[in-house]
């Protein structure tokens, strides 16, 4: 999944070196308590790309995606239904939110991060 993303993000230069992480994460409400999502509201997570893959899902209520431009007016919003959904975007140029989950939902976020910039962070340079 993540090479088939991969071929498609525009990533600059051949030979750039970028660190590519694979989140699993499971959304799982309880009966009259829906699960919010963490963190909740719509953010930013600091990483140039994020893929996010539907594993699977049980019920029918919460968990759509909205999407806004950097001034936040909603650009798109979706629930994703069928297993291997997936959505890809610039975190540089939106914020997103999920809305409480109702039922449960498993996902894989793979993330794209350009080398050089974490080695930096790491070593104290902005």
């Amino acid at each position: 999944m993540i090479a088939h993303h991969l071929q498609y993000l525009p990533l600059s230069v051949i030979g750039t070196r970028y660190l590519v992480n694979v989140h699993l994460i499971r959304f799982t409400a309880t009966p009259g308590r829906p699960c919010d999502t963490s963190p909740p509201g719509y953010i930013k997570t600091g990483k140039k790309y994020i893929a996010t893959h539907l594993l699977a899902r049980c019920g029918a209520h919460g968990g759509e995606v909205v999407i806004t431009n950097n001034d936040k007016h909603e650009m798109d919003r979706f629930t994703m239904r069928e297993a291997g959904e997936c959505y890809v975007f610039d975190d540089d140029r939106i914020w997103h939110m999920l809305t409480p989950v109702q039922y449960w939902r498993a996902i894989s976020m793979p993330t794209v991060t350009r080398w050089r910039s974490i080695c930096s962070q790491r070593a104290g340079n902005p």
